[in-house]
């Protein structure tokens, strides 16, 4: 087309199946750019996967012709001009994608026929199986690029179908998901038959029961096995483990071996004691590149992970952990703290996400005790207070622990995360408000409020590398309100965050904040890269919380009419 093969692939590759078809006709120089994508996607609809049967089939019944024709294989025949290349011959070198082998599969049954003759009949007995034209498919197209293949216990059950996959699907997949979704165990054996054929693989997830099972169905030897476990995979860099059972020990401890690269584990949910032991020790062991973990999963009422069994997982870090991220399935209380205590000097992010079970005091703990923290995020996804379903409160920190002062003293303690810290999302509690009405909290004196809040502010202040300060819930459950929370105004001390030069996102999102005209036009002056305000619209006289109009109108319309550029 241009000559240059650089823009031609950006241009055809933009190009949709039906303009290709279009190019491929215009001329020889044309059609000779153009093919390689139109082949380069094979995506096939059900009502034509008869004639992308029919095309396997002449190529398989070509090559058979051929070989029985010349009494030896194609490829040592001499003395004989080759006969034409069928379709799949000459263009499944440019094959990249193909659909997943079980739908493959299943377009390459034979048809049924409702009513056949001898004739029909016996054409379809002489006809090659399904494992046999697939096995000749992926032979012809040598090279597919696979981002991810999902399997489930079912494709397990054929031997047949298993091979195909390892020989020629599995070496040029990146990302492996395989889970028993049909409650049934998967042979031991059979899984790391597959496995051991992976070379591209960069991201594992398997969540699976295991039995011990020989292995004689799949074709392959103890001796062949033990050859082949020797290095770990070079490019594997995540793991995840959703769940698991500690047997047969032999199977984990050959797959712990092999992820010596792995850099990221996600764990959701362990079934017995001896898996995550196993697990501990595999880390320990072998991951010495280790230094990211998820623990858990988001979703409500259900325990996956107990405190002890987080606590021995996070033991196992052979050189400290750098990002850890908790949700709400894992129980995180005195077990696991005391073990994450052992990486802050190496902690750089930590989150925490629908888990009621963080205390506040463990989480001054964690931004006083890190000098690497740069991001504490306390998130909640699609919480609702009012939802009786629900049986944790979110994770809140109380504002006299966030405050974090010097026993009998009023001085604030100095946290080590304080040159570092550049993201804080968190809930900051109970804070008394007397001048909002139905508040179930009072002043133990008059102006506990204000000095609490002034006090946080200096806490606050300290944090100068600050960029994003998310004091919010963004989330949409529509009744869940901030009322024990900051005001956010000048008159309660708004004017102390003057040192947060840097700072770029704020989220108030439903907070009962006193944001008015004279509160924005102050952060803009003082925050000279704040580029938005989340939540300041949020109308909060539509729970009658105040008892008087709501100053965060008047804020809006300044904000959209003198800085329209700036998100709030």
């Amino acid at each position: 087309m241009l000559d240059i093969p650089e823009l031609d692939d950006m241009i055809c590759q933009q190009l949709s199946q039906r303009d290709l078809v279009q190019c491929v006709r215009v001329t020889k120089s044309w059609y000779k750019t153009c093919l390689p994508y139109l082949w380069r996607n094979i995506a096939i609809s059900w009502n034509k996967k008869i004639a992308f049967r029919r095309m396997v089939l002449d190529s398989y019944l070509h090559e058979r012709q051929h070989q029985q024709e010349n009494g030896r294989s194609a490829e040592n025949a001499q003395g004989r001009t080759s006969p034409p290349l069928s379709t799949l011959a000459q263009y499944g070198c440019w094959v990249r994608m193909l659909p997943d082998p079980e739908s493959l599969f299943q377009m390459l049954q034979r048809p049924r026929v409702e009513a056949k003759s001898q004739q029909i009949q016996a054409e379809q007995d002489s006809d090659p199986t399904a494992h046999e034209l697939l096995r000749h498919l992926y032979h012809h197209c040598p090279f597919i690029q696979v981002q991810k293949l999902s399997l489930s216990d079912r494709h397990f059950r054929s031997g047949d179908l298993l091979e195909i996959i390892a020989d020629n699907v599995i070496p040029h997949v990146y990302h492996v998901h395989i889970e028993s979704k049909f409650c049934e165990a998967l042979e031991s054996s059979r899984l790391r038959y597959l496995l051991e054929r992976c070379s591209n693989l960069k991201e594992l997830t398997l969540g699976i029961d295991l039995s011990e099972a020989s292995n004689k169905n799949v074709g392959i030897e103890e001796e062949q096995i033990e050859k082949e476990s020797g290095d770990p995979w070079p490019s594997l860099k995540i793991l995840r483990i959703w769940r698991c059972n500690g047997k047969p020990k032999e199977f984990w401890s050959w797959l712990w071996r092999r992820c010596g690269h792995v850099e990221m584990l996600d764990v959701r949910m362990m079934i017995d004691t001896p898996a995550v032991q196993s697990l501990m020790e595999g880390t320990l062991g072998f991951m010495a590149n280790l230094d990211v973990i998820q623990l858990g999963r988001t979703r409500k009422n259900i325990r996956d992970l107990t405190d002890n069994e987080v606590g021995v997982i996070l033991s196992g870090s052979r050189n400290g952990w750098r990002t850890v991220e908790v949700k709400c399935t894992a129980e995180f209380q005195h077990e696991a703290m005391g073990s994450l205590a052992k990486h802050f000097h190496t902690l750089e992010e930590f989150c925490v996400c629908n888990c009621g079970d963080v205390a506040s005091i463990d989480l001054a703990l964690v931004l006083s005790s890190s000098p690497n923290l740069r991001s504490l995020g306390v998130t909640q996804d699609d919480y609702n207070w009012n939802d009786p379903d629900w049986e944790d409160w979110p994770t809140v920190m109380e504002a006299k622990k966030f405050i974090d002062l010097i026993p009998n003293t009023s001085v604030l303690k100095t946290w080590l995360c304080e040159p570092s810290l550049t993201v804080l999302k968190i809930f900051i509690s109970d804070i008394p408000r007397p001048e909002l009405i139905r508040y179930r909290f009072k002043e133990a004196y008059p102006g506990e409020g204000r000095k609490i809040q002034g006090q946080v502010y200096d806490r606050l202040a300290r944090l100068t590398n600050l960029e994003t300060l998310w004091l919010g819930l963004d989330i949409d459950a529509t009744q869940t309100v901030q009322s024990n929370c900051l005001e956010m105004s000048l008159d309660s001390g708004l004017y102390k965050l003057s040192t947060l030069t840097k700072l770029k996102e704020l989220d108030i999102s439903r907070m009962m904040t006193r944001i008015g005209v004279r509160d924005v036009q102050w952060m803009i002056e003082h925050w000279p890269n704040l580029r938005s305000i989340n939540g300041l619209e949020w109308d909060c006289i539509q729970y009658e919380s105040f008892d008087e109009e709501d100053p965060n109108h008047e804020a809006v319309k300044w904000m959209l009419e003198h800085h329209p550029e700036m998100s709030v």
